[in-house]
């Protein structure tokens, strides 16, 4: 059995000279009259067992546990209280079968611990102690009054007694030390949770706007394709127009060429005709003495039939020419001039193209000199052009740009210097009829005609600009040029030179006609003289005329078909260029290409890249990051969300170490407060021959008070609050010794804990303690002649000259 084998005091309170006290026995008592300082020998036991409460030992701090002095004796400089332990059994870590523990405090309040003379920090004497189940803290040393304390106590207090046997400190640590890592985690949670709110608010944003920019690429994708197909279906009916229309030109072509092979054969039969008939009058004039006459008559019939043939040939190309001139200027007027036109407006003179013509050489500068004016409409006045303007809005038709030569203002002529570069003013290459000069002036006076447009830099200061290769450069700086492909229109002015150059012949033709039908009707008065004379001759010379005339009657018919063929080839090739300049021009355009074409009609194909634009403008304004913005958004995202759940994760684990905490907490609390309760109920009896129980305020919950209730024999079950002063003292007793039992201690000290009992209940507490002393060794401070006589040795405590000093030693023999 562990035992303390003595206790040394030196200068501890009232203990000035160094005083041993053996402790080999099981049931020690140290008896004295009050103030004899036996008292001090418990706070001995507590200062030894590490007590750093100097209230409790008694004093105002611990610098007052130094013996202070008396009238005869000086105080000491500093208190030593030592004890020494049997480690027969090894319990403690020593290799020594007697450890020495020893505690002092000097005048400075400094406590040092020793442990075989050697010092130590104070947790190495606490784990000493501990090791044999010793600690100031816990219920093996009661100090004077402490029996009484226990039933002062309110009911949580009481209750914590049950906490400390149960080690309920340790799960507080770990609840406590769990709770402040929740706190954290929470704490943290929280912080996060912000954050991820946040997070969440802005990916949920940047996913509207990818998904916006997605539907936006989307719809972009399909105009694209619907675009391309467009463009395929537009260039395939462009070449199958294409196609059409060369293989149209090409048959026409065939059949002009027919027809002229048709013609040359015609033409070759017409020459041995004629030559045949030119042999047969050589014949007659010949014979005849007149043959002078009729040579002459046939060679002026000859030549008139020739010339009139070529009048009918030129009208009916002259005919044809001004029919493909008016087409060309129907296709390239406006719808608004084309309208006003054939109004019959009195005052309305033509466009702008149909009044000033270009010279000859000089048609594309002046066509660039008269850019986006060859629509508009030339009037006599402002009267006519509001009238004009009127038609036009009575009949829906559109706008147009009209030039009143009335109102249009004089414009003066600069003087230019000829020089290699300059050629003129623009109205200087233009034909117009004299009535519309002040339009010509208007739109051609103030425009420098120059060869080459690198030379327009020195003059576009004072001049518009144009070159003799169409090239425009304006006074404001801005320049219109490139590739100029011949459009149809300039074959007007083609067409007109041609009508021009067969109506001069033509009268030159009339002239030579008129002439020679005046020599024509001399030789038939003439030849009628000499009518008869060759009447065979004329016979045949007649049918060979008449064959001459069917021939060439059928020569006409097909000039006349050569010609329409012509000119349908000429509007074919004008078509045929037109859809090549379509062609090239889809060619050129730079659109995204795919694999497959929609297999739609166009307008279809039209109607729904005008519903994709709308829902284009639908979608609003679009941030084209969003996609790649949104990806690192997710990451960043999903990895807080990951944290969030992890932390989450933590806070349960917490939660559920706490729960688990508090389960064990529980299971260890009720643990001890069963065993405790059925050793006090046992204890009770014995001393009382009564029942006692120990309760919880509320039932089940381990953090509501301890209820201590008793019933002594005889009466009923009542609250310690209602019992007597020795009942009270028998209670608290029974709990104090139901706890050393449940945890027991290899020594217990107890001061005056009898005080308050009378004999027979100080002969029931002495003869426990005498039977518990079988397992610990009890000492019992007291003055109590019946709990005396129980035990194994009793010292003497007596106070001389202000110090306490052990005297006698008795061997007690049992009553």
């Amino acid at each position: 059995m562990q035992r303390i084998l003595k206790i040394t005091l030196q200068g501890f309170k009232s203990f000035a000279r160094k005083t041993t006290i053996p402790l080999e026995k099981n049931f020690i008592c140290i008896a004295g009259a009050n103030g004899s300082g036996k008292s001090n020998i418990c706070d001995a036991f507590l200062f030894i067992f590490g007590k750093s409460s100097s209230r409790l030992m008694r004093a105002q701090k611990l610098e007052d546990l130094i013996f202070k002095g008396s009238d005869k004796r000086k105080g000491e400089d500093e208190a030593i209280v030592e004890i020494e332990i049997n480690n027969k059994d090894k319990i403690l870590p020593y290799e020594e079968e007697r450890v020495r523990v020893e505690r002092r405090i000097s005048k400075e309040g400094v406590s040092s611990y020793r442990i075989n003379g050697k010092i130590v920090p104070k947790h190495k004497v606490v784990e000493l102690f501990r090791a044999l189940n010793i600690s100031p803290e816990m219920h093996n040393v009661i100090s004077q009054g402490e029996v009484t304390r226990i039933l002062e106590m309110d009911s949580i207090e009481r209750r914590k007694i049950i906490d400390d046997l149960a080690g309920i400190a340790e799960f507080d640590e770990k609840k406590k030390k769990a709770e402040k890592e929740l706190e954290k985690v929470e704490e943290t949670l929280k912080e996060q949770k912000i954050i991820l709110e946040q997070k969440e608010k802005m990916f949920a944003d940047i996913t509207v706007e990818k998904k916006k920019v997605e539907a936006y690429n989307d719809l972009s994708k399909k105009i694209a394709y619907l675009k391309y197909s467009i463009l395929v279906k537009k260039l395939e009916d462009a070449k199958e127009k294409e196609k059409n229309l060369k293989e149209r030109l090409d048959r026409l072509s065939k059949k002009r060429e027919e027809v002229e092979k048709e013609m040359e054969t015609i033409d070759f039969k017409l020459e041995e005709l004629e030559k045949e008939l030119k042999d047969l009058v050589s014949k007659v004039f010949t014979l005849s003495r007149e043959m002078p006459l009729l040579e002459k008559k046939e060679s002026i019939r000859s030549k008139l039939i020739e010339k009139r043939n070529a009048v009918e040939f030129n009208l009916r190309e002259i005919e044809r020419l001004k029919e493909m001139v008016e087409r060309i200027k129907a296709s390239n007027l406006s719808i608004v001039a084309r309208k006003i036109l054939n109004a019959g407006i009195e005052g309305v003179y033509g466009t702008v193209s149909e009044i000033i013509k270009a010279k000859e050489g000089y048609e594309l500068a002046i066509e660039a000199a008269l850019l986006g004016r060859s629509n508009d409409i030339v009037v006599k006045d402002m009267e006519t052009a509001i009238k004009c303007i009127e038609y036009l809005k009575e009949n829906r038709i559109g706008r147009g740009r009209f030039l009143p030569i009335e109102e249009i203002s004089e414009l003066n002529l600069k003087e230019i210097k000829k020089d290699e570069s300059v050629l003129g003013l623009g109205i200087e290459f233009a034909k117009y009829d004299k009535k519309f000069e002040k339009v010509a002036n208007w739109l051609l006076g103030n425009t420098l005609v120059i060869k080459d447009i690198k030379d327009a830099k020195k003059y576009r200061e004072f001049f518009r600009v144009v070159s003799l290769d169409g090239s425009l450069f304006e006074k404001s700086g801005a320049l219109f040029g490139g590739y100029y492909k011949k459009p149809a229109i300039n074959l007007i002015g083609e067409y007109e030179k041609e009508i021009e150059k067969f109506e001069k012949e033509n009268e030159r033709l009339k002239k030579e006609i008129e002439e020679l039908e005046k020599i024509y009707e001399e030789i038939l008065a003439e030849e009628e003289r000499e009518k008869g004379k060759y009447r065979i001759f004329e016979e045949e010379k007649e049918k060979i005329e008449n064959e001459i005339n069917e021939l060439r009657k059928k020569r006409r018919i097909l000039l006349e078909k050569k010609l329409k063929f012509q000119e349908e080839e000429n509007g074919i090739k004008i078509k045929l260029a037109k859809v090549e300049v379509e062609i090239e021009n889809l060619k050129k355009e730079e659109i995204e290409k795919f694999e497959e074409v929609i297999d739609k009609p166009i307008p279809e194909m039209q109607r729904e890249i005008r519903e994709y634009q709308a829902e284009i403008k639908r979608l609003g304004p679009l941030n084209m990051k969003a996609i790649s913005e949104y990806e690192k958004m997710k990451k960043e995202y999903e990895s807080l969300k990951e944290k969030v759940e992890k932390i989450l994760q933590e806070k349960y684990s917490i939660l559920k170490v706490i729960e688990e905490v508090e389960r064990k907490r529980k299971e260890a609390f009720f643990k001890v407060f069963n065993q405790v309760n059925e050793k006090f109920r046992e204890l009770y009896y014995k001393f009382c021959e009564g029942e006692a129980r120990l309760e919880l305020e509320e039932e089940g919950n381990i953090y509501s008070g301890l209820i201590i209730k008793a019933k002594p024999k005889g009466k009923k079950m009542l609250s310690i609050d209602y019992l007597s002063g020795g009942e009270k003292v028998l209670v608290a007793l029974s709990l104090l010794f139901a706890i050393q039992l449940f945890k027991p201690c290899p020594i217990y000290i107890m001061d005056e804990i009898d005080a308050a009992l009378d004999k027979i209940n100080s002969k029931k507490v002495a003869e426990a303690v005498k039977e518990f002393s079988k397992k610990s060794q009890f000492i019992l401070i007291t003055h109590n002649e019946t709990t005396v006589k129980y035990a194994d040795i009793i010292y003497g405590c007596v106070m001389e000259d202000g110090v306490s000093k052990i005297i006698g030693l008795k061997i007690n023999q049992r009553p």
